[in-house]
């Protein structure tokens, strides 16, 4: 099942919907399963009419007006409106029937909106996933990330930054078992999207690292060039950054070979949609002290896929890069 985490509050259909009956819980969740839609608003009237609005995967918003037939509330007639002014009025439809409830909605998807329902659930080829392991200590715990899987370089920083998200609601930390469980997360506009998954796949997590790395050597290059915009005093320094990342790239390299057998060749390290020193109206030392950011951030994501006697010298690594952050800050 899909779920959602919005600005540190989970917004899948179980909280939307938690005065709802189950049994319309679980409908309406099957209802839009087979497609990349989310309900974001519910709201039910004293007479038990329930109203709900639905974001398709095209971005399109979809009205429905549940009303129910009798007192049980398994019985409703159902009217969807689109964006457009369009109306579908279904009558006795009964909540339990998933596979009526489903079919409706997959055709207004596809008549309204031409969202069929082999667009709508064809998979990306990028994604990102996680493995996670709760370990329970008398009335503490704590989250192991076992693993991280992703599909591109672009993915890593919106992947972090997701997992971090997730690591604040107290529902996701609640959902993971333990054992050792994956689940595939999309970072979205202004929210999470999550579901359990198949075990992670590997991916060359010193290449997509030394992606980071070269973007950051990059710019503090091209801020050393730039003699009108640094001072001697912060050219030296900048330079002996360079030297020691330089260092740790070449290492990222080595470890490619060996953990993966993968040569990397430095003309296909790119990040793309990173910030450079020489974007306009960008400061330099703020978009490098951003670099670092980034570059740490993609180093602790993947530390768990290394192995124990790799950890070690990351941990110096990480240790080195901080310091560096630090000097930076206080120039």
């Amino acid at each position: 099942m899909k779920r959602y985490i919005q600005a540190g509050i989970i917004g899948d259909i179980s909280n939307l919907l938690k005065n709802i009956s189950d049994i319309f819980f679980k409908s309406i969740d099957k209802m839009i399963d087979d497609t990349d839609s989310k309900v974001e608003e519910v709201k039910e009237e004293s007479d038990g009419k329930i109203h709900m609005t639905i974001k398709t995967g095209g971005n399109h918003k979809i009205k429905a007006t549940f009303t129910p037939i009798g007192n049980d509330k398994k019985r409703y007639d159902v009217v969807f409106e689109s964006d457009k002014g369009d109306k579908h009025k279904v009558t006795d439809v009964h909540i339990d029937n998933n596979a009526q409830l489903n079919k409706i909605y997959t055709d207004l998807c596809d008549k309204w909106y031409g969202e069929s329902l082999e667009e709508t659930v064809q998979e990306s080829t990028d994604c990102s996933k996680v493995t996670l392991r709760k370990v329970q200590s008398n009335s503490n715990y704590q989250i192991h990330l076992v693993n991280v899987y992703c599909s591109t370089v672009d993915q890593v920083i919106p992947t972090a930054e997701a997992l971090q998200d997730l690591m604040s609601s107290d529902q996701f930390i609640a959902e993971i078992p333990s054992t050792d469980t994956t689940f595939e997360i999309i970072p979205e506009e202004n929210s999470v999207m999550y579901t359990e998954s198949d075990k992670c796949e590997s991916c060359n997590c010193f290449m997509m690292i030394a992606c980071y790395a070269k973007h950051l050597i990059d710019d503090i290059q091209t801020a050393i060039w730039s003699c009108t915009a640094v001072t001697d005093d912060l050219c030296g320094i900048l330079r002996d950054f360079n030297w020691n990342l330089s260092m740790q790239l070449d290492k990222l390299s080595s470890l490619s070979k060996e953990v993966y057998d993968e040569t990397l060749d430095s003309s296909q390290l790119s990040c793309a949609g990173r910030c450079h020193v020489n974007s306009p109206g960008m400061d330099m030392l703020y978009v490098i002290d951003n670099d670092f950011d980034e570059y740490l951030a993609a180093i602790e994501l993947f530390y768990p896929n290394m192995p124990h006697d790799i950890q070690t010298l990351i941990d110096t690594w990480i240790r080195q890069v901080k310091e560096m952050k630090s000097t930076m800050k206080s120039l």
